[in-house]
């Protein structure tokens, strides 16, 4: 199987980062607005941003305050940059951004290249033709017109590219020249730091972006952003370039709650953005540790707008040696975090750091814990040959054999045998062996949820558990498979992919195809998906063939499935038990939403302590509010605003309350209907007899 052909498959999807890779994590910047604060309080904004994960602190080019009254302090933005470089060590720093009328590109170059150093490679250089007429009258600095400042913009752009080459260059254009110039050193980032163009001009802004640019900002609606990015995407194609080698940037909002502002993120990834700048919010440093603790985990979950390859490397992981560098990072909260800092949010054994991870784990582990370890991490199952005594593995067929019902024999299994009395069923579902070796390989509690107990060869096509069950975080799901009687090449065994467990999650919707289709549909056409990607890959499929009591753990994403029974009339006795693990949010796949954010929720039981297991991220409580088509939306309880699930009791109260009201109006006016006709015939009746004997007299 070619290396290079497979390796944007081969990481988590939130976690490909090689020059040629996919990148699929949406990622989050925060607007440090350096403005009325002193220097010293603008330190512990950018250090506290940094603390809480953030990719980047971006501040803003003008030298005099944009918001609030009257005049007040405004730190002038590349020098305020390379002072945050010396108290900072992994946050990315940048103007969001640079106008190009206020420096001469080769001042700003030498400028790009000194900060690049101070921050030993973080620096994102921002371009933009400057657009504030009355800070340039005021401050005597000349505003050209809209066609010469792209003019200027132009030129910078060629003349900073070449001078980050150390060579000597000349230079005439539109307005800048350069005559035999040389800068030097050249910056730590090769061939440049990533150059941030922003604005959504289609005439000028966006032919630049698509020649010169590593990132795209622009702001707008997701509409906006959507059309404005497909043009982009066109222009970067004419211009020979990959349109995934260009990052799309936005800005966020988070002052408002956190179901709107995940809301907005998800309309801003769907409009195909990858990267979104927060602005700092109303509410200060308190909005902003909360958006950071509870939400960025969770939005940084969505992956991002488009498939990204990121190029140069150097642009991104700033440092000359970059496989050396690359070793030194791990990703968490949204940004790519130098050793030291928080770890992926996967199970251990399927991190991309999975050689660092063993080496901080391997005093503490066994011989057989470090070999299995690594066992599982390489091919995505573990054998356990003989774990299972043959006396449990006959009670169990013994009492599920009278569950044997038509549903049983029209599925071809018997689900969840201890909810119905087949206690074996669980016991065997719980083994100690077993829960010990999962709390090691995924170093969260183990819940068992529910068995599956075959008596014939499933000769199911080729396909993974995820598509069944999966976590949010992901990947915190597997299965295990116990043989109840032998098992060999005649009656229908196991077989699986190994090392397919590395590829990326596929989802129904990854297909084209909507939750709301046929299950045959949607599931047939993921079954011939997986079959085609084994083959397109060039995996070999591997038989288990087991001895009564021999056990098969399995990651949630390795592509397995049973052959073909060849033994006429053979049975092929076994149970499957999926398991999940604490701190998740637990849904199932095939029939949600992911990118509206709509899920069908599973309702589980641990079968060790027989109780309900509550959906929980991160260790926060979760909110859920069942929608009309029966998914799911999940929010994160948030003690700032009210309870969603208390305001829903309020809303059924009321209901209930204007029901009963209701009911008594519709009673008050029947019998108000029935008054009125009993008033109406005690006085008609003596009137019609008054009016018959005034008739008769006349």
């Amino acid at each position: 199987m070619p290396a290079l052909e497979v390796l944007a498959l081969i990481l988590p999807q939130s976690c490909a980062f090689t020059s040629g890779l996919y990148y699929r994590l949406m990622r989050f910047g925060i607007d440090i607005a350096q403005e009325r604060m002193d220097f010293a309080d603008l330190i512990e904004r950018t250090k506290r941003s940094e603390e809480l994960g953030f990719d980047a602190v971006w501040g803003f080019d003008h030298f005099m305050p944009l918001t609030g009254e009257g005049p007040g302090n405004c730190f002038e933005g590349m020098t305020a940059l390379a002072g945050l470089s010396a108290v900072t060590t992994t946050v990315r720093l940048g103007l969001l951004v640079t106008g190009v009328t206020h420096r001469h590109p080769s001042i700003l170059a030498s400028q790009a290249v000194t900060i690049d150093h101070a921050s030993h490679g973080r620096f994102n250089l921002g371009l933009g033709c400057a657009w504030h007429g009355d800070e340039h009258y005021k401050l005597g600095i000349e505003f050209p017109t809209t066609p010469q400042r792209f003019d200027r913009l132009e030129d910078a752009l060629e003349i900073l590219l070449r001078l980050f080459t150390g060579e000597e260059v000349s230079y005439e254009g539109h307005h800048f020249h350069i005559d035999s110039a040389r800068l030097r050193p050249t910056p730590v980032q090769q061939p440049h730091p990533p150059i941030w163009i922003g604005g959504p001009g289609p005439h000028r802004t966006l032919p630049l972006a698509a020649r010169y640019a590593d990132a795209w900002h622009a702001y707008g609606s997701p509409a906006q952003l959507r059309s404005l990015g497909g043009i982009l995407d066109g222009l970067a194609e004419g211009c020979g370039r990959d349109p995934r080698s260009i990052l799309h940037a936005s800005s966020l909002s988070i002052n408002e709650h956190p179901a709107v502002v995940q809301k907005n993120v998800v309309a801003m990834r769907d409009a195909g953005i990858d990267y979104l700048v927060c602005s700092w919010p109303v509410l200060g440093l308190k909005r902003v540790e909360q958006f950071a603790a509870e939400e960025m985990p969770r939005l940084v979950g969505l992956a991002a707008g488009r498939d990204h390859i990121f190029s140069p490397v150097g642009a991104w992981f700033g440092a000359r040696d970059h496989s050396k560098h690359r070793e030194n990072l791990v990703v968490a909260s949204g940004s790519l975090r130098r050793k030291g800092g928080s770890r992926m949010n996967v199970p251990w054994v399927e991190s991309p750091f999975f050689e660092r991870e063993f080496g901080e784990r391997k005093e503490r582990l066994t011989p057989q814990q470090r070999e299995s370890a690594t066992r599982f991490h390489e091919d995505g199952y573990l054998e356990m040959r003989g774990l299972v005594p043959h006396e449990l593995c006959d009670r169990v067929r013994e009492q599920v054999l009278p569950l044997w019902d038509d549903e049983a024999k029209q599925r071809g299994r018997v689900a969840d045998g201890w909810k119905r009395g087949a206690e074996a069923t669980r016991e065997l579902a719980v083994l100690e062996p077993v829960q010990e070796m999962l709390r090691t390989l995924y170093d969260r509690r183990p819940i068992p949820f529910q068995t599956l107990t075959f008596q014939h060869g499933t000769q199911q096509r080729g396909h993974t558990d995820f598509i069944h069950f999966n976590s949010f975080p992901a990947r915190f799901m597997c299965g295990i498979w116990v043989a109840l009687e032998d098992v060999d090449h005649e009656n229908g065994p196991l077989f699986y992919y190994p090392g397919s467990h590395r590829l990326s999650q596929v989802d129904i919707f990854d297909l084209g195809i909507l939750s709301d289709e046929s299950w045959n549909r949607r599931y047939q056409a993921y079954e011939d998906f997986e079959e085609e990607l084994m083959e397109q890959l060039g995996f070999k499929a591997v038989e288990f063939h087991a001895k009564k009591g021999d056990a098969l753990i399995w990651s949630s994403n390795i592509v397995h499935g049973g052959m073909p029974v060849l033994r006429d009339g053979s049975t092929r006795w076994s149970q499957v038990t999926h398991v999940l693990f604490d701190d998740c949010i637990y849904y199932q796949p095939h029939s949600s939403d992911v990118p509206l954010g709509e899920l069908t929720l599973l309702d589980i039981t641990d079968m060790n302590t027989l109780e309900s297991v509550p959906h929980r991220y991160y260790g926060h409580a979760l909110t859920t509010v069942r929608l009309e088509n029966g998914r799911s939306r999940v929010f994160m309880e948030d003690p700032r605003y009210p309870d969603i699930s208390t305001l829903q009791r309020e809303l059924a109260d009321t209901k209930a309350q204007f029901a009963d009201t209701k009911a008594q109006l519709a009673s008050t006016d029947t019998r108000l209907k029935s008054i009125q006709g009993s008033r109406s015939w005690r006085v008609t009746k003596p009137l019609r007899r008054l009016t018959n004997r005034t008739r008769s007299f006349w």
